[in-house]
């Protein structure tokens, strides 16, 4: 056989064939550190399977290095002991040919380290009993908040759900098929807020809460946490005390009814403010409309997949579903911490927290 032909031969033998491979990826693929009370990670990890059989996750490690390359700290979640922590990963198998959201399981860590760079392993078996080991390098930025931000609602406040582990925001699983169907492509609320007005003793509603009027932040003014122009909004869907016109069905059909009537502010630094929930016919801003820092913009209502009367708002990379979120810090606001009003100068916040703008610290 001449020279270039066995060379041909070569090269398309199977012996010269990479088998297709398991690949983790994050997302986003350069995460954002939050600073709070401690230093907080909202990433998720990717596991793409070209394979033709079925993985399981054994294990998840991560160790910490500083700008010098040393190790400074290192956790893992595995099969140890009668109930393991690797049980606190719910979706570990990842099929043939799929693809699968993995919420990390090491979402913070001490103020004191630094998160110069972060490896993961990833220890998986298949239902061969095959196993492999997959390692991942992150290196995470601090994000500051470009946007001078202001809570959008007066009064007491209360987060009934952020963006923490738990919170249904970070949860956003955009590969599911009808997240795929509605165009999601990332997770563009996770680093949302839902906002309710509370009264002093912290409650949503008078009465039992079963019409709009019972709960006091239902047509409460919303402002603009942030100047900028109004690229998107809608104002057209109906009041919907419990959820009742949101079905799976009805939004394979309108992906709009996930956020209801909403207002997109581009703050002109990469930044854009969303608003959603708001009440049908309060919207007092047109596109292309410029706002100031806490003009009126609408009012608090029952919209898209609210069910309770509040403000969903996010802080986020673009206008559309492709949007990845981005953390927002607030600033002169007050902590009601029981009897104790404490005043923030400046800082994100979290689940749980009452609030209110400085101005309405009593």
């Amino acid at each position: 056989m001449p020279r270039a032909w066995l060379l041909i031969a070569l090269l398309a033998s199977p012996v010269f064939a990479q088998p297709p491979a398991i690949r983790i990826v994050a997302q986003p693929p350069r995460p954002y550190i939050e600073l709070g009370t401690s230093r907080e990670l909202n990433f998720d990890f990717v596991l793409e399977n070209p394979t033709d059989e079925q993985w399981r996750i054994e294990s998840i490690a991560v160790t910490v290095y500083d700008r010098n390359g040393k190790l400074a700290s290192s956790q893992a979640v595995d099969g140890r002991g009668f109930s393991p922590s690797i049980l606190t990963v719910p979706q570990r198998e990842v099929k043939a040919r799929e693809s699968l959201v993995i919420f990390n399981p090491f979402y913070f860590f001490a103020p004191y380290l630094d998160l110069h760079e972060l490896r993961y392993t990833f220890m998986l078996a298949s239902a061969a009993q095959r196993e492999t080991s997959i390692e991942l390098r992150v290196s995470p930025i601090r994000y500051d908040t470009k946007t001078d931000l202001v809570l959008p609602l007066r009064g007491r406040v209360f987060v009934k759900a952020g963006h923490d582990f738990y919170a249904h925001h970070r949860r956003l699983d955009y590969l599911h098929p009808l997240a795929r169907q509605l165009g999601f492509r990332a997770n563009f609320m996770r680093y949302g807020y839902d906002f309710y007005v509370v009264d002093q003793a912290g409650r949503t509603f008078r009465k039992d809460g079963e019409t709009a009027e019972d709960w006091y932040g239902y047509a409460a003014p919303v402002h603009a946490p942030g100047a900028g122009r109004v690229v998107a909004l809608a104002d057209r869907y109906a009041e919907d005390l419990g959820g009742k016109l949101l079905t799976a069905e009805s939004l394979a059909k309108d992906a709009g009814l996930f956020y209801g009537n909403y207002v997109t502010i581009d703050h002109g630094n990469g930044e854009y403010s969303l608003l959603a929930h708001l009440k049908e016919g309060s919207i007092r801003v047109k596109l292309g409309d410029t706002v100031k820092q806490e003009q009126l913009i609408g009012a608090v209502g029952l919209s898209g997949s609210a069910e309770e009367p509040h403000v969903h708002y996010e802080l986020r990379s673009a206008p559309g579903f492709d949007a990845e979120g981005i953390p927002s810090y607030f600033r002169d606001f007050v902590r009601h911490l029981g009897s104790r009003n404490v005043p923030v100068k400046k800082a994100k916040l979290d689940t749980g927290d009452i609030i209110s703008g400085a101005q309405a610290a009593k």
